[in-house]
């Protein structure tokens, strides 16, 4: 896969390393967290990182990506609806609240 960072969640951001010097960068700075490495069929090795949104351009410009283009985003699985998440039974669902 190519470097990448698309929108993960709250303001953050997820960024897909494939060289370990970027990695290395990104994952030092403030408030950022390695979050996956991926050994790839092809013997190479692949790194994720999250980080807060104050750090996407700079994070852009470590890993050569174009800072106005569009990064991809993961294609998404279609939602049931509003509520699909209460699907789960958990103590909070509104269909457990009293």
């Amino acid at each position: 896969m190519e470097n990448a960072i698309w929108p993960w969640f709250d303001g953050q951001y997820k960024v897909h390393c494939n060289n370990y010097e970027a990695f290395r960068r990104i994952s030092g700075w403030k408030d950022c967290i390695p979050h996956g490495v991926y050994s790839m069929p092809d013997g190479s090795i692949e790194w994720d990182v999250i980080i807060p949104e104050q750090h996407v351009q700079k994070a852009r410009q470590v890993l050569g990506l174009d800072a106005q283009s569009q990064t991809p985003r993961l294609p998404r699985k279609p939602t049931k609806g509003r509520n699909d998440l209460c699907d789960l039974k958990s103590p909070l669902s509104p269909s457990n609240r009293r």
